[in-house]
């Protein structure tokens, strides 16, 4: 009977240089993808705001009541009516009408300045 002859178990190198470098490739890949579409959406978000004088204000008494979910809970509002604004843009030939709230409605008069986001007016 033959004595088995022992081997020499097989020990692979380290790779501890080579994991590290890969992780840190991968991470300033993922940071740069991260930052290219912050700055990709931030366009978009800039280009949704329209701005103009304001024109005309207007109140439409229509007596509400309106209840609002928050993080303090149900709350209910007494409204006296619509409030509006006609605010005149470069680009358009006609006002353009935007619902604001009260405290909106009283900082601002005619004349001043108005900037509103895209989706918060009516052509008409």
């Amino acid at each position: 009977m033959t004595t088995p002859v022992p081997t020499k178990p097989f020990v692979v190198k380290s790779t501890a240089v080579r994991d590290v470098s890969i992780a840190i490739g991968a991470g300033i890949l993922v940071l740069i993808f991260v930052v290219y579409g912050i700055h990709t959406l931030s366009d978009t978000v800039s280009e949704g705001w329209l701005s103009g004088p304001i024109v005309a204000k207007e109140f439409r008494p229509d007596p509400d009541t309106q209840i609002s979910f928050g993080s303090n809970g149900l709350k209910k509002q007494e409204v006296a009516g619509d409030c509006l604004f006609k605010v005149e843009l470069k680009d358009s030939d006609e006002p353009m009408t935007v619902w604001v709230d009260e405290s909106t409605y009283n900082a601002y008069e005619v004349g001043d300045r108005f900037r509103f986001p895209r989706s918060n007016y009516n052509p008409k």
